[in-house]
């Protein structure tokens, strides 16, 4: 209950807070610094050290508002849609204004700035891998519908801000760039494209696009036996390949509510259910992993996928491992439950 009273009191998050100015000298721009590039050993050099965060990126505070917006944004919406009680929903609107909709905090509908590599560019397409929490947002903004303090006004404006940001994504360099990634970036890329098509209700367009451009991705992406190739050639293999597929089962879901079935879809013997199963005996522990992973695996995100896996598959050797990877469910939103009522 602490914690979420302090949500009550916590201060608006916004663009607007960070201490460092963008290239374009507009604070309302987003700005990220690319976080596995070091200073080299020449002025202006840099180099990648692949899976190793460096520090000074937290130096620009945008990325870490806008993670705190959706966790805080997250609590609020769900207490405010079970309980009914409408203060909650008046701090999560509040803080929906704040980001993106007051012409003093908001964000402008861009990425050009995100994962910059100092003196080298002023920002890359890759960053919009951090842009996939707007996507997760909408879920929680959904919440508030039947609210008296979200609006129709706010409803417009948040709809507008989408609809700008989606058409910068489609047509902006930094964009096209993201969507013609191979790895996970072009499949978080999509799960934004869809997320937010379905929420400015342009589901047939949503539809054309799964069937033109994610479709193709697992061809590209899986291997026969289920292996990610290009997510094995990373530092943190088994971390990435987990993380290309909560993007497939995220994409799968939102394409369920436009006919199509990724869940069972597969071509030449690749599919999401054979990337899932070549995966289960490894973030299972069951088999060493024989690849890179430079720092402990966390099975919390992988225990999710399970239980997605489980609901969609219904198989008993997922209700096995559902058992002995319990310990790793995050209480989070029990906690949340409990202290709503």
């Amino acid at each position: 209950m602490k914690d979420l009273y302090q949500k009550l009191l916590r201060p608006n998050f916004s663009v607007v807070h960070k201490d460092t100015l963008p290239v374009s000298g507009d604070k309302h721009d987003y700005m990220s610094l690319a976080p596995y590039f070091w200073p080299g050993k020449e002025e202006d050099k840099y180099e990648r050290r692949d899976g190793e965060r460096n520090p000074s990126t937290q130096k620009i505070s945008d990325d870490n508002e806008k993670e705190e917006l959706r966790k805080n944004l997250q609590s609020l919406s769900l207490v405010y849609y079970l309980s009914g009680n409408e203060k909650y929903a008046a701090k999560a609107t509040t803080l929906l204004r704040a980001w993106f909709i007051d012409d003093s905090t908001k964000m402008n509908p861009n990425f050009n700035y995100a994962q910059a590599v100092t003196g080298i560019n002023d920002g890359r397409g890759t960053g919009l891998i951090e842009a996939r929490t707007f996507a997760f947002m909408l879920d929680d903004i959904q919440l508030l519908q039947g609210s008296s303090s979200w609006t129709k006004n706010d409803d417009e404006a948040l709809q507008k801000w989408y609809a700008s940001f989606l058409s910068w994504m489609l047509n902006s360099k930094n964009g096209k760039h993201e969507q013609a990634a191979k790895n996970n970036h072009g499949t978080w890329y999509d799960v934004q494209v869809v997320a937010i098509s379905l929420f400015l209700h342009k589901e047939d367009w949503a539809k054309q696009y799964l069937q033109n451009t994610s479709f193709k991705r697992i061809d590209t992406q899986f291997e026969q036996d289920g292996r990610q190739p290009l997510e094995l050639a990373r530092t943190k293999a088994l971390d990435y390949s987990t993380f290309n597929l909560q993007a497939w089962f995220a994409l799968a879901t939102l394409a369920d509510k436009t006919g199509i079935d990724l869940w069972h879809y597969h071509h030449d013997n690749k599919s999401i259910k054979q990337s899932f199963d070549c995966l289960l005996p490894y973030a299972s522990a069951e088999k060493e992993w024989p690849y890179k992973q430079i720092v402990p695996y966390k099975k919390r995100g992988f225990y999710y996928l399970l239980q997605q896996a489980q609901a969609h598959y219904n198989e008993e050797q997922y209700q096995q491992h559902l058992q002995s990877l319990q310990s790793n469910a995050d209480d989070t939103v029990l906690n949340i439950l409990l202290t709503a009522w």
